[in-house]
């Protein structure tokens, strides 16, 4: 068996006790010390220290422990405990950036310059062994008034790293808070710097935006600061009646969350039209992966697909046959727990009632009969060619879904029944 991969408070403790007893300064750094502080569980645990990492794999491995050059050349290594990892990064302060990377030194630096170097007040905290929080950038104050403010001048953050726009926008859609005055203006004014920034990071944090609870009021934000054209030019306005939406998208399915708000910001209940080549065209632009580019497909289909289809006269196998296609991709994809939620959310909003009941009937329907779909069927092509044995090619694949489709739909369900419907069909 593996190691737990969540680390526990206790185990992040014991690193920080070990550094200290070699003689190192040693602090919580960042977004754990934000999250306790929120009363939230941390995610995981960072720890700034004097030690730089040469003199910290060697306190450790003096320990046992493994370590592992997560990131050497930033100070960083990886601790391993018991319950999983906590990173162990060498106090710095930037010598050059270009808008992306930064060339960092370890000589001279302290926990201020350290702060100094963050993104916002909130992420520059330290918390002490004692539970003491050394705030430089009165990052406790705005946490406490909700606030979300870059470290020192706003510009100059942002012109060190692009990506602090899209971070910006994801904490403001995560936690909810009020960006602090003036951050606005240089996110519209920075927003074409973005452009330096990789496709797969953007991406990435646009799917943190889209999963967060606080979507909407960031995602206006980011089309009034110019941002969503710059990273995703393909989005529609965000008029009234998709604020209302945005403001209603569920927040208890967390897979669901970010294609539900994706497929809204391109426009699905907004008439904009959407082919299947454009859509993989757009996966690719997005770097998204050969599974995600065709999830993104599905929703599309499925929910046109849809509006085709009437209760009284679709079949079971049809239904069966549709959810173990968009099944196929793994069980997270299941038409009950994923696709399903996600076309029923866009029928109730697009005021489709004869789409809400086809969704709903094709969910019941498939909760029915999903042990016979989940079934193998009971016969198989030596059957088929014992019965028929000058059958070639085609002819027999075709019999075979034939045969399927009326097991499906419950005309046979025995071995035997099942030979007579093959018997019958030349």
């Amino acid at each position: 068996m593996g190691l737990p991969t969540k680390t526990t408070y206790d185990d992040a403790l014991t690193v920080i006790q070990a550094l200290l007893d070699s003689g190192y300064e040693a602090m919580f750094a960042g977004g754990c010390v934000r999250d306790r502080l929120l009363g939230t569980p941390p995610k995981d645990f960072d720890v700034a220290t004097t030690a730089h990492p040469a003199e910290a794999t060697s306190v450790f491995k003096k320990l046992r422990y493994r370590v592992i050059p997560t990131g050497i050349d930033h100070g960083t290594v990886s601790i391993i405990t018991a319950s999983g990892p906590v990173e162990v990064t060498t106090l710095r302060h930037d010598i050059k950036t270009d808008g992306r990377h930064a060339i960092v030194d370890f000589e001279n630096a302290t926990f201020r310059t350290d702060a100094a170097r963050r993104d916002f007040t909130i992420n520059a905290m330290f918390e002490d062994k004692t539970g003491t929080i050394h705030d430089f950038f009165n990052g406790k104050a705005d946490l406490k008034a909700q606030i979300l403010r870059f470290v020192g001048e706003p510009g100059q953050r942002i012109r060190e790293d692009y990506l602090r726009i899209l971070r910006f926008f994801r904490f403001w859609s995560r936690l909810g808070f009020t960006p602090a005055p003036d951050s606005l203006k240089y996110l519209t004014s920075e927003a074409s710097g973005l452009r330096q920034i990789s496709q797969e990071r953007i991406t990435s944090e646009l799917w943190g935006i889209f999963s967060a609870p606080n979507a909407k009021n960031a995602l206006v934000g980011m089309e009034q600061c110019g941002v969503t054209a710059v990273v995703l030019p393909e989005a529609i306005a965000i008029d009234d009646r998709l604020q209302s939406i945005l403001h209603t998208v569920p927040t208890v399915n967390d897979p669901v969350r970010p294609w539900l708000t994706l497929s809204l910001m391109l426009g699905i209940l907004h008439e904009k039209t959407w082919d299947e080549e454009s859509l993989r065209l757009l996966g690719r632009r997005l770097r998204l992966s050969e599974k995600d580019g065709q999830t993104l497909l599905s929703v599309f289909e499925g929910f046109g697909f849809l509006s085709t289809v009437s209760p009284s006269t679709i079949e079971v196998a049809t239904v069966l046959d549709f959810a173990e296609k968009l099944e196929v991709r793994g069980p997270e994809f299941a038409l009950a727990n994923f696709f399903g939620p996600i076309w029923l959310f866009l029928a109730k909003n697009n005021s489709d009632v004869r789409r809400v009941e086809n969704i709903e009937h094709v969910l019941a329907t498939d909760n029915a009969f999903l042990v016979r779909r989940k079934c193998t069927m009971p016969i198989t092509g030596r059957d088929l060619l014992e019965l028929h044995p000058s059958l070639v090619g085609s002819a027999i694949g075709n019999a075979m879904l034939a045969a399927r489709r009326a097991f499906r739909n419950g005309r046979w369900t025995t071995h035997d029944e099942g030979l007579i419907f093959l018997k019958q069909l030349f």
